[in-house]
């Protein structure tokens, strides 16, 4: 008489044995109750589900109420919040990326223009708007400011944590100035959207309408972090001077650095 290594059960000469034992290791594998066999799918339904969870945080009248009114941002909760200052942050820099582009493709059309009227249209010469390889002058300058921008913003975000926390009465994480500050920044992405859309009317426009959107931009951020730092009356106006020069002397390192 013999029995199964496995299960136990005694073998009868002559007759197929079925292992139970073997037979429930396999419909534990498949059910994804074997350890590693269901870790990759559990894997995937975290991750899809930390997805589903940072979308339903998103609430998109308080994207809206911040769109009319940056001032609502100091209003916000950063344990719960930060996700609409990284969003404001996003949406400025979109805006900024469309304006780029819109100037970009408005650039290469007044070369293009510029050089086929002043050589008869020759095909010839639509090279003198290519180089490096086929990349077009509006496409690099395109791309100069998108950087640029990034930089921009670091460095603002960036100078005002710093000298809040040296000169204000609060001191705060840069996970709060991210929140409150970013998402001050959804009407001024608008704004880009705005200038690069008046380039198609009047070019001088556009860039009056970008520059106006940028000293607002400046102006409203940092009495944002003024009233969120909460700088005693006497030292308002030196951290003014030292945010924009600190703000301006990281935009021109970084540049040179990266650029």
């Amino acid at each position: 008489m013999s029995f199964c290594t496995q299960c136990g059960m005694r073998i009868v000469e002559g007759e197929a044995h079925a292992c139970q034992q073997t037979a429930a290791g396999s419909e534990n594998a498949w059910n994804g109750s074997g350890g590693a066999a269901g870790a990759p799918r559990g894997s995937n339904q975290g991750g899809f589900q930390a997805v589903t969870d940072l979308t339903k945080q998103i609430d998109t009248n308080v994207i809206v109420d911040l769109l009319k009114n940056p001032q609502k941002s100091l209003q916000l909760q950063p344990a719960k919040d930060l996700i609409y200052g990284v969003l404001g942050i996003v949406a400025s820099l979109l805006g900024f990326m469309i304006w780029a582009w819109i100037i970009g493709k408005k650039i290469d059309s007044l070369l293009g223009d510029m050089f086929g009227g002043l050589f008869g249209g020759l095909s010839d010469f639509e090279d003198l708007t290519d180089y490096s390889g086929g990349s077009s002058i509006g496409s690099a300058i395109t791309g100069k400011l998108i950087v640029l921008a990034i930089i921009s913003l670091i460095a603002l975000i960036g100078s005002l944590w710093a000298l809040g926390n040296w000169k204000g009465e609060r001191k705060l994480t840069f996970k709060d100035a991210v929140t409150h500050l970013g998402a001050a920044q959804y009407t001024f992405g608008a704004g880009f959207v705005l200038a690069g859309l008046c380039s198609f009317i009047n070019l001088r426009i556009a860039f009056i309408v970008l520059s106006v959107n940028l000293l607002t931009a400046l102006v409203t951020t940092v009495m944002h972090a003024i009233a969120l730092w909460q700088v005693r009356e006497d030292r308002k106006l030196t951290v003014v001077g030292l945010s924009v020069a600190l703000y301006l002397a990281l935009v021109a390192l970084l540049s040179a650095i990266v650029m």
